[in-house]
This record gives structure tokens, sequence and C-alpha cells, in this order.
């Protein structure tokens, strides 16, 4: 299979495409098209790939005066991604408590679970 077509379909692709459907799927979800797409202009949202620490400081910083906004984001990224491996990769990610997992390890932890799928 070709990369490009690994990109455009997370199912087929690499971790990274996976995480990065997960983020557009959250951000709709939490905030609508509109709101979405103004969050991508301010926030670099390929950086959770490599950094999620400095995308979650970026959201932080979007949504100061609300801390709930950038958490509800990070839950709804960790549902979407949870969602997204019982899909194509019926791999099952325990989402309870959500709301008090720390973004960065729920990524690590679901990449670790999609290596070895």
């Amino acid at each position: 299979m070709t990369q490009s077509l690994r990109e455009k379909n997370p199912s087929a692709g690499g971790f990274n495409s996976m995480l990065m459907k997960s983020v557009d799927i959250a951000l709709t979800a939490a905030l609508g098209d509109s709101a979405a797409k103004a969050v991508k202009f301010y926030v670099d949202v390929s950086t959770i790939t490599k950094e999620p620490d400095t995308f979650k400081k970026q959201l932080d910083k979007l949504f100061s005066a609300s801390g709930a906004g950038s958490q509800l984001i990070e839950v709804k990224i960790m549902e979407s991604m949870a969602l997204l491996l019982k899909q194509s990769r019926s791999i099952s990610v325990p989402t309870g408590n959500l709301e008090t997992q720390d973004l960065k390890r729920f990524i690590e932890k679901c990449k670790r679970q999609f290596l070895l799928a």
C-alpha cells in the first residue's frame, strides 16, 4: 500500500495519521466546523504527533480564560482516538475517567497498543 493512500485512510495508515484524524474529529465535535478551523489557524495541531505537551500548552494558551475549554478538547481527542483504534484495529483502550488522564500518556499508551496490534 502506498504512503499517500495510507495518509488518506487513517485505518490503513500509521498512528500519526490516526492521531491527526482524532484531533479533527474532537475539534469539530467540541466546537463546530468554523471554530475548529479557527483553532487550527492558531494552534499547530501537527505538534501533537511529536510533542503532545507543546500541543497542550498551545491549547491552554488559546483557551486561557477557561481551562475547561482545553480540557474538553483533550478529552474529546482521547475519546476519538479510542474509538478510531477500536473501529480500525479492534484495539480497546480504557476510557474511564479521561478527565483525569494526561494527554501525552494516553497517546503513548495508544501508540504502544497500535504498534503491537
